[in-house]
C-alpha cells in the first residue's frame, strides 16, 4: 500500500488540509476531502508536496 512523503525530505511525519463535516450519527468528524495542495512536513517545519512510496 502506498503513502504519502514529504518531497523534500522524504518524512511520513506529513499533514494535508481536509474538509470535514460532523456526523450527527456517529457523533464525529467525517473526513470528506483532502485537498491536493497545502501540505505541511513537521520535520521540514513547513510547507510541501506530498510524493507518494510503497511500503
Amino acid at each position: 500500500m502506498a503513502h504519502p512523503v514529504c518531497s523534500s525530505c522524504g518524512s511520513p511525519d506529513v499533514a494535508a488540509d481536509a474538509y470535514a463535516e460532523w456526523d450527527r450519527s456517529k457523533e464525529s468528524w467525517v473526513l470528506q476531502n483532502v485537498f491536493d495542495k497545502g501540505a505541511f512536513c513537521n520535520d521540514c517545519g513547513g510547507e510541501t508536496s506530498l510524493e507518494w512510496e510503497d511500503d
